[in-house]
């Protein structure tokens, strides 16, 4: 159980080493999307809404 434990936490905190800072593109969605296309990535799109 300890080592269980022990494998965990290793695999957790190098899991948040080597993760990536967010970027957030402040622009039209047409330009993020061609910026993912270009670099092929996925395209992550937040809504927010306080009504």
């Amino acid at each position: 159980m300890r080592t269980t434990a022990t494998v965990c936490l290793v695999f957790l905190m190098a899991a948040a080493a080597l993760a990536q800072p967010a970027f957030w593109f402040d622009g039209p969605f047409d330009a993020a999307k061609a910026k993912a296309q270009a670099e092929n990535k996925l395209l992550l799109i937040n809504f927010y809404s306080d009504g």
